[in-house]
């Protein structure tokens, strides 16, 4: 396991002057840091879902979709939709609200 950066500049370990070469210290400081990329990012959640009552169109579908909500993959009667880890309980309110696409009444299960 690596030291966390401020360790690793506290203590003077693996310093350029230190036991550790130049490029040892970059690589090991540049591994810590990017570990905390993720956070910044967010985690993505994807749901899977059927259309109970017959197949519907990808477009009519799409606007009933909330903005924080992807459709990634549709085809009439499954889908997958993509969204981060905060918006994943209100996107599944609304999934399972959806009553009525386009002219067709549906059921999202």
């Amino acid at each position: 396991m690596y030291p966390h950066p401020s360790q690793v500049l506290a203590t003077g370990v693996g310093t350029p002057g230190g036991s550790l070469g130049l490029r040892t210290f970059i690589s090991r400081l540049a591994v810590a840091r990017s570990l905390t990329v993720r956070d910044k990012v967010g985690r993505t959640r994807y749901l899977a879902f059927q259309v109970a009552d017959g197949p519907v169109s990808r477009g009519s579908l799409g606007l009933v979709l909330p903005a924080a909500a992807k459709l990634t993959r549709f085809d009439g009667t499954y889908g997958i939709v993509r969204c981060i880890h905060r918006d994943l309980e209100p996107v599944m309110v609304v999934l399972n609200s959806v009553h009525r696409v386009g002219s067709k009444d549906v059921r999202l299960s």
